[in-house]
């Protein structure tokens, strides 16, 4: 580290005229922002593709697979209408952010994965 003293002023000015120069305008094909996609129509697509190729896999094991496979539904159903919170059964049910359910999806599909790989015989062992 040099001892040269540090050149306030010098550093303003440069400073001054690069946040003085004009904005260049975008290319066409930057300043187009695509339009976001709806992901749950997708994820649906997924998660039942997952489902049949599970029955077909592991047609034995479909009624320990279902619940794990109706909760992501019930999970990404939810995330898609935005309601954040559970079916009302009696009372209220507190609200759950979208963040908690999120997690809680990836939650089921982590279950859903450990038992596929138990099914397949290469987890666990």
């Amino acid at each position: 580290m040099s001892n040269e003293f540090f050149d306030l002023a010098r550093l303003k000015r440069n400073w001054d005229r690069a946040a003085s120069a004009p904005a260049a305008p975008l290319p066409e094909r930057i300043a187009r922002v695509p339009q976001a996609k709806d992901p749950y129509p997708e994820a649906e697509r997924v998660l039942e593709r997952i489902s049949r190729l599970s029955h077909g896999e592991f047609p034995l094991h479909a009624h320990n697979l279902d619940p794990f496979l109706n909760e992501a539904r019930a999970l990404l159903g939810r995330l898609r209408d935005g309601s954040s919170s559970p079916p009302v059964q009696d009372g209220k049910a507190p609200a759950i952010s979208s963040a908690k359910l999120r997690g809680e999806l990836l939650n089921v599909l982590a279950d859903l994965e450990d038992l596929f790989e138990v099914y397949s015989g290469i987890g666990l062992k």
